[in-house]
């Protein structure tokens, strides 16, 4: 048999007329009239259900007045007809009082879920109606069911269901006008949020009366059940789509950095021109390209042959081997070598260096010994360069010996005025241009000892170019001939040879880094953002994180819309990992999930709870959600 609900809604939609008589458990019977489907008067013989008891509990007479006019009632009339008569009540008391009555005995007729009824269907007018207004009576009644186990049973324990308004719902506020929250929890079925998630979002503590609710609503037709299975793809579309938003990419002012300084570059010379190629070269260049040219009007050795399966077109497009004549050989390997003799020359050229002025020797390379700074060994120099002749080491026998008592007296005041005075730093690039090291001639030393001992240059392997010999010779003529051997001055320091690399290579000018302000920082964490009372940031972070997790549920401690409460549940959770929030855009106003955990299954989630610190069991309800609903709830 259908359960009376159900039944009642069918003869509503269906317009029926007739008497419907419903046993009840306590033996008696509820005879309820409906016309057009409306009940319009109904009878009980339950006590509760009298007229009198219902002025009582209406507070319009009281159970003493009852007593007393108990016993001067008029046989031939109602009882309520006599409480009138006897000005107890008024006229209009008495219809409201009526009306009250029909109600209380639909209401528990509606209320025996399990009651057996029958239905007779007759055309009969009846001598009172007080027609019942539908739907916001039937909703009243429903609301007025005490039965919590048969409302679960029918959600079967479901509490992840999902409802939206149907396309005509013909549903208003003023039917929810004996209890306007109710209206709230029509209002927030959008299709997203299911019954748990109704629960918190309209503040019901009681979720026994979102079930009544929600299964009134469902019977009349004013909303529709939406399976999770027939929208679970619709769902992680949905989901990643809000993962990758606009509104989660929002760039975040950093408060306290001042605005990004534009750092200036470094300009960039000029690139040094590149030389002209010598006319020999483009002449190479010319052949070669002529060559090439010449080799992609060869023609074929042999026509191609016709291949049915068309293989022979493939084999007549290759090109010949370029090595296929000798001629070609020959050309490419004069042509290698032309080039060969042009790097080799220029390779000459660019490292042609002057003779040794000293020695006048243009050996490539001579072995190291301790150089000798000596006087007279400039002296031998000055006279052998006069007379135009290359310096010999047999010379050095001639040296005048008069002049070695005035160079020793000499030489000891050289070197007291050399320890007063500061030696020039040796520059290390001019090695690259010149190795040797330049004797002073107005540096006067002890004379030598040992004529043959002459010093020998140490200086790198080198080419000299006989065009310098000359130039070089009358360099160091003029040099020795014009110091005065007493002269006893400081030596100047000498220039420093700049490197050919020094003109290319300029050093940027340095910039202090850490003078800048700082143009990107790294993300701030939800923790971060928490402890700086940013929630809403927080909640977008999190939000991004949850969304890339393989978690399933998680534990809804409570909807906040004020940063008061998020403030107070995050320092009771110690800055747990497990606690987060998530956004949640309640009638345009800026509220937050409250959750706790990440876990991949139901059961997983409720052992959980147990766990729970203690500040979020007192005065809340935390429950079991799917994830993926809070996620998509904003």
């Amino acid at each position: 048999m259908k359960p009376l609900i159900p039944f009642y809604i069918e003869l509503y939609q269906e317009k029926k007329k007739g008497v419907l008589t419903v046993e009840c458990k306590s033996g008696g019977r509820r005879s309820v009239y409906i016309s057009s489907g409306i009940p319009v008067f109904a009878a009980s013989e339950a006590e509760e259900d009298k007229l009198q008891q219902v002025l009582i509990k209406k507070e319009m007479i009281t159970q003493e007045q009852f007593e007393e006019a108990k016993n001067n009632l008029d046989p031939e009339l109602s009882i309520g007809k006599n409480l009138v008569n006897m000005g107890i009540i008024t006229q209009n008391e008495l219809v409201q009082g009526a009306r009250d009555q029909v109600f209380g005995i639909y209401a528990a007729s509606i209320a025996e879920t399990d009651a057996s009824y029958n239905f007779e269907e007759s055309d009969q007018e009846n001598d009172v109606n007080l027609p019942l207004t539908y739907p916001a009576d039937f909703f009243k009644a429903v609301m007025e069911l005490n039965d919590k186990q048969w409302i679960s049973d029918q959600f079967n324990d479901k509490l992840t269901q999902v409802f939206r308004p149907a396309s005509n719902s013909g549903i208003a506020e003023s039917d929810f006008s004996f209890d306007p929250e109710l209206w709230q929890i029509f209002k927030v079925l959008n299709g997203e949020s299911d019954i748990n998630q109704i629960s918190m979002e309209t503040h019901q503590k009681d979720q026994f009366t979102v079930l009544k609710c929600l299964y009134a609503l469902w019977q009349w037709g004013a909303i529709e059940e939406i399976p999770l299975e027939e929208e679970a793809d619709q769902i992680q579309d949905e989901l990643q789509e809000a993962v990758l938003s606009t509104e989660l990419n929002e760039t975040t002012e950093i408060t306290h950095v001042e605005e990004t300084a534009e750092i200036e570059r470094i300009p960039v010379e000029p690139e040094t021109p590149q030389p002209e190629k010598q006319p020999e070269t483009i002449q190479e260049d010319m052949g070669i390209e002529a060559l090439e040219e010449e080799d992609d009007e060869l023609p074929f050795d042999h026509e191609p042959d016709e291949d049915p399966e068309g293989d022979g077109e493939l084999e007549s497009l290759e090109r010949q081997p370029f090595f296929k004549k000798m001629s070609y050989i020959f050309i490419a390997l004069a042509v290698l070598m032309i080039l060969c003799s042009l790097l080799i020359w220029s390779k000459m050229g660019d490292t042609a260096e002057p003779m040794d002025p000293v020695t006048g020797s243009d050996q490539v390379t001579k072995t190291m010994e301790e150089p000798r700074d000596d006087l007279s060994t400039f002296e031998e120099l000055s006279k052998e360069q006069d007379r135009d002749i290359i310096p010999n080491l047999e010379d050095r026998e001639e040296v005048d010996v008069q002049k070695e008592e005035q160079t020793t007296e000499d030489t000891v005041e050289i070197e007291q005025e050399e320890a007063t005075t500061p030696k020039p730093e040796a520059n290390n690039e001019a090695n690259d241009l010149t190795e040797e090291k330049t004797e002073d001639p107005r540096r006067l030393r002890s004379p030598i000892i040992n004529p043959d001992a002459y010093p020998v240059s140490h200086s790198k392997q080198r080419t000299v170019n006989p065009k310098t010999k000359a130039k070089e010779r009358k360099t160091v003529t003029e040099q020795v001939s014009t110091v005065d051997d007493t002269q006893t001055k400081s030596p100047e320091p000498l220039p420093q040879a700049k490197s050919p690399n020094e003109k290319k290579e300029r050093i940027p000018p340095k910039t202090e880094l850490s003078d800048l302000p700082v143009s990107k920082t790294k993300p701030l964490s939800p923790d971060t953002l928490m402890s700086l009372n940013r929630y809403r940031e927080a909640a977008a972070a999190w939000k991004k994180q949850k969304a890339s997790q393989v978690a399933k549920f998680c534990i809804a401690l409570e909807l906040a819309c004020q940063k008061s409460t998020i403030n107070k549940g995050w320092h009771a959770s110690r800055n747990a990992p497990e606690f987060f929030i998530l956004p949640r855009n309640l009638n345009g106003k800026d509220c937050f999930w409250v959750c706790w955990g990440a876990y991949h299954t139901q059961e997983e989630a409720n052992s959980a709870m147990i766990s729970l610190p203690d500040y979020f069991k007192q005065g809340a309800d935390p429950k079991v959600y799917p994830l993926e609903r809070l996620l998509r709830a904003e």
